[in-house]
């Protein structure tokens, strides 16, 4: 019987034992599923946030593209309106001379926006992608100042606005070691903006020298920008806003193009503005000073009997046709070919081509590889590229092949012949 008792005593507290374990067991699992309830709860909390957030950026990105649609269709249809509905209107025998001059006039400030607005987006496609390259050279920034100013002297006198250049006077023997070409873009994005944005009084651009960097500003008495406004304006399509530029042309890309470029040069851009009071904008770039006076260059003036004889290599049609009809006046003869190894040939044969005017892009061989050629047994002999290659670091490209000057197409015909005189042909 104590035997029995004992068994059965010794059952109980193993079957309680077991019973508590199991409690215990059940307990912890499920305190367990308690905890991984409330993660999950937590996790699923943290996921409908970045799901808000994800949706908001989707939608920021959907605005961003449909901003660019519209402003790519607006800033590229506007100018094709005027050029080519002038371009059909000055077909009218019964027109005027005056007439015929405004529409021209209409047509090339169109044609000018275009070439603009095209530009810009082949810029900022090349930062956004990392794809622009720079390439410093020896160069006085004073000389890069004077182009912009004699660029917008016009401009700002139709405003009648008072264009300023601010400098040291230690200035002008000032060279540096930098990207004149990036440089002079960012120069005329800032300078053209503050006119755009200006109706009375002036703009003075300049730069400081601080040790080993330059700081550059362009100042106006424009009218301003809110503060609200002034963290995002050197984001894209900043100007696409309506109520920001109803009244102002762009591609609201200038700005942020700005950015790009100081920041690939090393250094960094900044506003300060109130609003009828103007803006100022400063921008630094580190840069290799010198004080040493700037070289100068002998120009090389090519003395012919008679007439001068001008090469032009040139592949397409309408490329050939308008350089033959603004040269044929001119008291110059024309000698034409089609490809870069015709123009080798033709400088072989031809001692007495007096300059060449070169295409780049060309079939057979290029205006890059003839210009190398013809630069290795006339050293002397002047080349201009002309060319539809208007991509930052496509000027220096020609010059490293050896060309003497770059003119990008679409150009003016006073330009040409400006860069034509330039290298010693008076035409």
């Amino acid at each position: 019987l104590l035997l029995f008792f004992g068994v059965y005593y010794f059952l109980i507290r193993f079957q309680r034992n077991k019973l508590k374990l199991l409690v215990e067991e059940r307990t912890y699992e499920l305190h367990q599923k308690m905890i991984s309830q409330k993660q999950t709860q937590e996790e699923l909390q943290q996921t409908n946030a970045e799901l808000l957030i994800a949706k908001e950026q989707a939608e920021s990105g959907d605005r961003l593209k449909t901003s660019f649609m519209n402003n790519i269709s607006h800033e590229i249809r506007t100018p094709l309106n005027g050029i080519i509905g002038f371009s059909q209107l000055m077909a009218d025998p019964e027109l005027t001379a005056g007439q015929r001059e405004h529409y021209l006039s209409i047509v090339k400030s169109n044609s000018a926006r275009l070439i603009n607005t095209v530009t810009d987006y082949m810029d900022i496609s090349l930062l956004v992608s990392r794809n622009q390259k720079m390439l410093k050279k020896l160069f006085a920034p004073c000389d890069l100042l004077d182009e912009i100013y004699y660029k917008f002297l016009k401009p700002c006198q139709s405003k009648n606005l008072i264009l300023n250049i601010l400098t040291s006077p230690s200035a002008n023997k000032l060279q540096i070691n930098s990207d004149s070409e990036l440089l002079s873009k960012v120069l005329h994005h800032l300078v053209d903006n503050a006119i755009k944005f200006t109706n009375y009084g002036s703009i003075t651009f300049g730069f400081e020298e601080n040790n080993s960097e330059l700081k550059f500003f362009v100042k106006d008495t424009g009218v301003g920008i809110k503060k609200e406004s002034q963290a995002n304006i050197f984001d894209s399509f900043m100007q696409a806003n309506p109520s920001d530029t109803r009244g102002h042309e762009g591609s609201g890309l200038g700005l942020s193009i700005v950015k790009g470029i100081v920041e690939l040069l090393g250094g960094s851009v900044w506003l300060e503005s109130e609003i009828d009071n103007g803006s100022s904008i400063f921008f630094t770039i580190p840069v290799e000073i010198t004080g040493d006076e700037q070289p100068v260059f002998q120009k090389t003036v090519v003395k012919t009997t008679g007439k001068p004889l001008i090469l032009i290599a040139e592949d397409e049609e309408s490329g050939r046709l308008l350089l033959i009809r603004i040269l044929q006046k001119k008291e110059v003869d024309l000698l034409i070919v089609n490809d870069g190894r015709q123009a080798v040939d033709a400088c072989h044969s031809n001692p007495t081509i007096s300059l060449v005017l070169m295409d780049l892009k060309m079939p057979i061989m290029d205006g890059f590889v003839a210009t190398e050629m013809i630069k290795a047994f006339r050293p002397d002999l002047p080349v201009i590229a002309i060319t539809a290659y208007a991509l930052s670091g496509d000027e220096n490209r020609a010059f490293d092949a050896g060309c003497d000057d770059y003119i990008a197409k679409p150009f003016d015909m006073e330009a040409l012949l400006k860069k034509i005189n330039k290298h010693g042909l008076v035409v």
